[in-house]
């Protein structure tokens, strides 16, 4: 049985029974006539579980282990650090601020980067 079948025979039931009492007649509903259980419904539900519990697991968490790892790279950037842009350019942080990072890309030449667009610190350990 689908939800649809169950809610549709739910609700015909009621309104039998609503216009039986209101008339006095008896339900016309069979007393051997298979009801729903919450156990129906669960297992109505159960596919739909089971896909959020794999998306979950395979997409939502993994994302999200990830991202905590990159807002950590970045608020643990200090001053030396020999950095990678999104854009590919390699440089070394010259200043930090709350927003921004100044690389030193060639002896003299510094340019600012928005702090997020840093892709990796690439430090020799």
């Amino acid at each position: 049985m689908n939800l649809a079948t169950i809610v549709s025979s739910t609700l015909l039931a009621r309104i039998q029974e609503a216009t039986a009492a209101t008339s006095g007649e008896s339900s016309t509903t069979p007393p051997n006539a298979p009801t729903a259980t919450w156990v129906d419904t669960l297992m109505q539900f159960a596919p739909m579980i089971a896909i959020f519990a794999i998306f979950y697991f395979v997409l939502i968490r993994p994302e999200r282990a990830q991202r905590k790892k990159r807002e950590e790279m970045l608020t643990k950037m200090v001053k030396g650090d020999k950095v990678m842009t999104t854009g590919g350019m390699f440089g070394t942080i010259a200043a930090l601020s709350d927003k921004e990072v100044t690389l030193e890309i060639a002896d003299g030449v510094r340019v600012k980067f928005v702090r997020q667009s840093i892709q990796e610190v690439r430090n020799e350990q």
